[in-house]
């Protein structure tokens, strides 16, 4: 009779005791059990050496691809000095802090993270894809310096229950975080303060990529504010994403995501304290964490600083001859026919220049941008572009 599935080791003491009893020959016995004579005789001198017929573990007596016990030790040690970074970028660290020059794989990693309760299961939730994102007039970086990112991360309370609010900028081609400043209050004057220190120590981008939210954007003429008519008079870029689309500015949300758990969680007793965390945080982001887009290389070891220096006042609008150059107020109205037109305070102590058109109408320009124009149904504002078609 064959092995019985769930009785092996009663049939294999069965076929033992048989083989001792030798009331018939050793070939029957064994086809009797359903065995060969080899596999008869391997279970009797395994009672007879062991005084069992258990199996012999399969395990590999030694592994020579084993991870050592020097290097797991390493492992866990670095992930309690980073606690949410994964096996990817810890895996780069041996090389980088170390000099592990092969390192384990990050799958072999993980397990060992695992293994050892640093990674719980968890349920992985397929998102659907709302599908790929259509847009041709954002500027793609190529280099440093090309497209810087700003934003306000989301206020919340310190320990001594005031309000932090976080504003980081950081270069979109390098993913260096070039400032990381806590304020207690959202306003122009903390933000435009905030990006001439960034001026002074890294020089001016080629452009800057914002949302449509105050400081940086509004619904006036242009959409634009005191602060980024001031990048536009520094021949910057200003380059808005869509209205409700923070998926444009991706990199630097996420970046907000590493930001928010690793600096605020929990948040600190002032604001003088969360400032310190956020320093400390931002010297690790950008000098020691890998980055998965960059080939696991650092932001500081790609980041150059600008070439493009901070000039002391920013220049003047000025325009050719054939403009018509009016000053605006610091209220946003300027002179004009006899009259008074309003234009926005974004513009307020600037000069914008006026050239008619081919229909009589008059266009209205802020440097080399066209922001808006003259009707005669409404004389006294200047209206959006999209009125002066048709």
């Amino acid at each position: 009779m064959p092995w019985k599935k769930v009785e092996t080791m009663e049939e294999r003491a069965r076929f033992i005791v048989e083989a001792a009893r030798r009331s018939e020959p050793f070939s029957e016995i064994c086809q009797r059990f359903g065995i060969s004579r080899e596999t008869g005789y391997k279970w009797v001198r395994r009672f007879q050496d062991r005084g069992s017929v258990e199996e012999f573990s399969r395990a590999p007596r030694n592994c020579p691809h084993k991870t050592s016990d020097a290097i797991i030790e390493k492992i866990l040690l670095l992930r309690e000095t980073y606690p949410y970074w994964g096996p990817k970028k810890l895996s780069q660290l041996l090389f980088d802090k170390y000099g592990i020059c092969d390192p384990p794989a990050p799958s072999t990693i993980g397990a060992i993270l695992k293994r050892h309760g640093f990674i719980s299961e968890s349920r992985k939730i397929r998102r659907k894809s709302a599908g790929r994102l259509r847009r041709y007039d954002l500027l793609s970086p190529q280099d440093t310096n090309d497209v810087w990112a700003i934003d306000y991360k989301g206020w919340f309370r310190l320990g001594d229950r005031s309000i932090c609010y976080p504003l980081t900028i950081t270069d979109m081609h390098s993913r260096y975080v070039l400032a990381c400043k806590g304020y207690a209050r959202q306003t122009l004057e903390n933000t435009k303060s905030a990006m001439e220190n960034v001026f002074c120590d890294y020089g001016l981008p080629q452009a800057i990529r914002v949302d449509n939210g105050t400081p940086f954007g509004s619904s006036g003429i242009g959409g634009f504010t005191q602060l980024s008519v001031w990048w536009i008079q520094l021949g910057i870029i200003v380059d808005f994403i869509e209205p409700g689309k923070p998926e444009q500015n991706g990199s630097h949300e996420r970046m907000h995501k590493t930001l928010k758990l690793e600096s605020t969680m929990p948040p600190q007793d002032s604001l003088s304290e969360q400032q310190k965390k956020f320093d400390s945080w931002r010297h690790r982001f950008n000098y020691e964490r890998p980055h998965e887009a960059l080939g696991q290389k650092t932001p500081s070891s790609i980041y150059r600083r600008s070439l493009r220096s901070f000039p002391r006042e920013a220049p003047q609008f000025s325009y050719p001859p054939y403009f018509e150059s009016r000053f605006v107020r610091s209220d946003g109205m300027f002179n004009w026919k006899g009259g008074q037109v309003f234009i926005g305070e974004a513009y307020g102590r600037n000069r914008i220049g006026l050239i008619q058109n081919y229909d009589g109408r008059w266009l209205v320009y802020a440097g080399d941008i066209l922001i808006g124009g003259l009707i005669s149904e409404e004389p006294k504002h200047v209206v959006p572009v999209r009125r002066l078609i048709g």
